[in-house]
């Protein structure tokens, strides 16, 4: 089993709410609903991996056109 380590989630959550172009405010409800770009609990602080939000956004692209 591979350990996960902070350096693969180097992104705080206003970092990656500015990659995905949403607010911070929209990407916290996106992950109430469970909706939202895999991330990892540190601390009180939210990490994101720039992979993990390609993949999410790939996901939702492909959703989008599925419709």
């Amino acid at each position: 089993m591979q350990s996960t380590t902070l350096s693969h989630y180097p992104w705080n959550a206003h970092r990656a709410a500015g990659y995905l172009d949403v607010s911070v405010g929209h990407l916290y409800n996106l992950l109430a609903h469970n909706r939202g770009p895999r991330c990892i609990r540190y601390g009180r602080h939210l990490r994101f991996s720039r992979k993990d939000l390609d993949v999410w956004l790939a996901r939702r692209c492909a959703a989008a056109f599925q419709d």
